[in-house]
């Protein structure tokens, strides 16, 4: 697959008129492999927001299930993968412990999280279950004032669109590219396997297909 890199883009000392000629850059697919392990390690050590995790297990279960994922490659460089980790076959891993601790404090943290109790007698009509809802639905959206979500990745912006469940939040800030008028969250998000065609299709839709 070929991309332009950042030098596509005009000089900033433009006064010449003269713009950087285009640079071809090869990007590799493929499974992750034993030789992956180090780039992993490193791509993935602020995989939790800087807290410090079993990030080598995390790999590990990640090269065990080589056939569920794909890394993608600049040479011999890891920029980046994509991956799923089948939960009954991870559990009681450390890593697994770790990542499960951490999306459990997060989701609690979330103001914007509640616990819905929906109950009712046996012999009470089915009929009510729909105002029940209708007046549910309305009393969230007068509660709720939730900022317009910005997304950097638009393959999360996909995601989050047929995320079955999301939770958020604050993410740990740096000095670096810091913009008062934004807060930066990440986002935790629940999706439906049958969903994965559909975003595709989406992402697809939003930047195109992918060169062959």
């Amino acid at each position: 697959m070929e991309g332009p890199s950042s030098a596509e883009e005009e000089s900033e000392d433009d006064s010449d008129g003269e713009a950087f000629d285009s640079v071809t850059v090869d990007f590799d697919f493929s499974e992750p492999q034993e030789d992956d392990f180090l780039g992993l390690k490193v791509l993935l050590t602020n995989y939790l927001d800087g807290v410090t995790y079993d990030g080598s297990g995390l790999v590990d279960l990640v090269l065990k299930h080589s056939k569920l994922g794909t890394v993608i490659k600049c040479e011999d460089d890891v920029l980046g993968v994509t991956t799923v980790l089948p939960l009954a076959s991870v559990a009681g891993t450390r890593s697994l412990s770790d990542l499960g601790k951490f999306l459990l404090a997060r989701s609690l943290a979330d103001k914007a999280m509640g616990l819905l109790l929906s109950e009712r007698l046996i012999n009470c009509p089915p009929a009510v279950a729909p105002p029940l809802q209708q007046a549910l639905r309305e009393d969230l959206q007068a509660h709720q004032g939730k900022a317009e979500l910005i997304f950097t990745q638009p393959e999360v912006e996909c995601c989050f669109k047929h995320a079955v469940w999301t939770a958020e939040f604050a993410a740990r800030e740096t000095q670096e590219g810091r913009n008062k008028s934004c807060r930066p969250v990440r986002l935790i998000l629940c999706i439906p396997c049958a969903a994965l065609h559909r975003i595709g299709q989406d992402l697809e839709a939003l930047l195109g297909s992918p060169a062959e």
